[in-house]
């Protein structure tokens, strides 16, 4: 029972560890502001993530989003095929997916949503 009891922690450990991945912002605050109203946006990932992963997460949004990865940087910039406050729901969601819980702007670190909130609502274009 012992034995049973050590699995299932180092399996929740191991569980939290993978999901605590860090993506950053590849905008600053301001440019962040002013590319986000485009629906443009800059992820840079992780070294896990490789270029391989990336399109076999992203597969699943074609219809939504499409980018551009660069392996050298781990940079993702990422545009909206109809820009709309679904459409970067969808881009939220893909973040999800690759299962990051916040994105780093600057030193600020928001969890997905308080991110949404803050820099991808979408604003209709006067």
């Amino acid at each position: 029972m012992r034995s049973l009891t050590t699995l299932i922690l180092l399996f929740t450990v191991g569980q939290l560890f993978a999901q605590s991945a860090v993506l950053v912002s590849g905008f600053n605050d301001k440019q962040l502001q002013s590319e986000g109203r485009k629906g443009h946006f800059q992820w840079v990932f992780p070294p896990e993530f490789t270029k391989e992963k990336i399109d076999g997460l992203a597969k699943y949004y074609a219809s939504s989003f499409y980018y551009s990865f660069d392996v050298k940087t781990n940079r993702m910039d990422v545009y909206p095929i109809v820009d709309s406050e679904e459409t970067r729901r969808i881009m939220l969601r893909f973040l999800g997916a690759c299962q990051f819980k916040s994105v780093t702007v600057g030193d600020k670190v928001y969890p997905l949503y308080d991110f949404f909130d803050q820099y991808m609502h979408f604003n209709e274009k006067e």
